[in-house]
C-alpha cells in the first residue's frame, strides 16, 4: 500500500465521508443526491521515489445547470461531466494548498493530521455553503444582480450556470441578469478571453434554446408542441 492508498483508506473511516463512495478512476469520494453531486477530489502527484503531493478540492455540481448546454459546449463530454459548478480548495478555507508526503511515509504521522483537518473543514464549508442550488444562487448570482460583485473574468461555464440558476429559481430577475451577463460577455470578447471567443456569433441561438426549456420537472426539457 503506497502513501496515497493509505490516505484513502483512512479517509474512508471518517464520519463525514460515510455516505460517499470512493471512485478510484477519478481519485474522488462522490455522493449523488437528487441531481446534485458532492465530490472530494484528491488531486495528487508522485515525484519518482521521493515524495507525493496532494491538493484536495471539495466541489458541488447541480446537474440541471450543466446538461442542457452540452450540445453547445466546446469541451469533450467527459470533461464537461467531470466539471463542477462550484469548488473549494483547502487554501480557500485557510489551510495549506499542498501537502507533501515522503514516498516511504517517513513524515506520514506528522502531515496526515494536518491534511485530515484541512479536508474536513473544506468539505464542511463547501457542502454547507452550497448545499442547494438556492445557496449557489444566493452566493454567486445575487451579488451580480445587486451590483456588489462583477461576473467572472475568465471561463465560459459560469455564463450557462448563472443564467440557468436564475431562470429556474428567480425568473423575474432573468432578463436583468441576462443583460448584465451579456454586457460582460461582450467585454470579455473584446478583451480576447479564449473560452468566451469560441461562442462568438452563437449567443442568440444558445439563449433562445435556454429560454425554450421547461425546467419544472427538475430537468431541462423542450416544451411540447
Amino acid at each position: 500500500m503506497n502513501v496515497y492508498e493509505r490516505i484513502v483508506e483512512l479517509l474512508k473511516q471518517e464520519p463525514i465521508l460515510q455516505d460517499f463512495k470512493y471512485v478510484k478512476s477519478k481519485y474522488s469520494f462522490i455522493k449523488r443526491v437528487d441531481g446534485i453531486r458532492y465530490d472530494l477530489c484528491l488531486d495528487h502527484q508522485f515525484f519518482f521515489n521521493i515524495e507525493m503531493s496532494i491538493s484536495p478540492i471539495a466541489s458541488v455540481r447541480y446537474e440541471v445547470l450543466h446538461k442542457w448546454h452540452e450540445k453547445f459546449n466546446f469541451k469533450s463530454i467527459r470533461d464537461q461531466r467531470d466539471n463542477y459548478t462550484v469548488g473549494t480548495s483547502t487554501i480557500m478555507v485557510g489551510y495549506d494548498h499542498l501537502y507533501r508526503f515522503k514516498y516511504g511515509g517517513e513524515n506520514f504521522d506528522e502531515v496526515y493530521p494536518k491534511l485530515r483537518e484541512a479536508i474536513i473543514k473544506c468539505m464542511e464549508y463547501t457542502f454547507t455553503t452550497f448545499s442547494t442550488m438556492e445557496d449557489f444562487y444566493r452566493e454567486k448570482v445575487l451579488p451580480i444582480l445587486e451590483g456588489k460583485e462583477s461576473a467572472p473574468w475568465y471561463g465560459d461555464d459560469w455564463v450557462f450556470e448563472y443564467l440557468t440558476a436564475c431562470r429556474i429559481l428567480h425568473p423575474e430577475s432573468y432578463d436583468k441578469l441576462k443583460n448584465l451577463v451579456m454586457d460582460h460577455v461582450n467585454g470579455l470578447t473584446k478583451a480576447g478571453e479564449p473560452n468566451i471567443i469560441r461562442y462568438q456569433g452563437k449567443w442568440d441561438e444558445i439563449l433562445a434554446y435556454l429560454e425554450s426549456l421547461d425546467f419544472s420537472s427538475g430537468k431541462a426539457k423542450l416544451p411540447k408542441k
